[in-house]
């Protein structure tokens, strides 16, 4: 009997946590979280929910107090639950949603020295770099060459069975899904340097992720797909 209040006395203590943790992972695969690692992520989460809701707390009280209304200290612990619960979903949406986008990560690369340890991001690097080209953030995380760099480039991808697309990643999905590159071209390599492209009778191509091989991202300048589509352009890559 003591072992199971003891039990819920420490499931209670990381209760706001766990309601972040759980909604994190509705958001984001959080991929298989043992439990050692759900607890510590759980007491983490709780310190910061119930530090927040501390301070909400204290300041809707004296709010509350400079109206003349005085509460009873039921009615305070009873705020400070309700501000707690909240925090917790919010919390969880906001770093779901931060952890899905990359922007958790974009975060901690900001910290001083921490962007030299952490090259990480919650998607996988195809589908990181994906984002990043479409919001032509490439060349702030993405290219990593000296000089110049381009912000948005376009996508060649090599299929099982020697087959070559290319084109704009207009939608992808953060699970091994589906690519479609709008517009999109069919690449015919020669002697392995030089390419032929040709259009495609359509809007766009889909390609199954898991029948990709590899892919390279090119300038636009550098795609044959793109002088295709847009001949009559000669602005530089961007």
């Amino acid at each position: 009997m003591d072992d199971l209040q003891k039990k819920l006395t420490w499931l209670l203590v990381i209760f706001p946590g766990f309601v972040t943790v759980t909604v994190i992972g509705s958001i984001v695969d959080l991929g298989d979280v043992g439990d050692l690692s759900l607890t510590f992520y759980s007491l983490a989460l709780t310190f910061v929910d119930v530090v927040i809701a501390v301070l909400m707390t204290a300041a809707l009280v004296g709010i509350l107090a400079a109206f003349g209304v005085s509460l009873q200290h039921s009615g305070k612990m009873l705020i400070l639950l309700a501000a707690t619960l909240v925090v917790s979903i919010v919390v969880g949406v906001v770093l779901g949603i931060a952890s899905e986008r990359g922007t958790f990560y974009e975060w901690l690369r900001k910290i001083p020295y921490v962007d030299v340890l952490n090259k990480r991001s919650q998607a996988r690097p195809l589908i990181f770099l994906l984002r990043r080209n479409s919001g032509g953030l490439l060349d702030i995380e993405g290219d990593g060459r000296p000089g110049k760099k381009v912000g948005e480039a376009y996508l060649r991808v090599y299929l099982d069975g020697g087959v070559i697309y290319e084109g704009w990643p207009e939608f992808y999905d953060a699970k091994p899904t589906e690519i479609y590159l709008s517009p999109g071209c069919k690449i015919v390599e020669q002697d392995g340097r030089e390419t032929k492209a040709s259009q495609i009778e359509g809007p766009g191509v889909i390609i199954p992720e898991s029948q990709i091989k590899h892919a390279i991202l090119l300038e636009r300048n550098a795609s044959p797909c793109w002088h295709l589509y847009f001949p009559e352009t000669s602005k530089p890559a961007q």
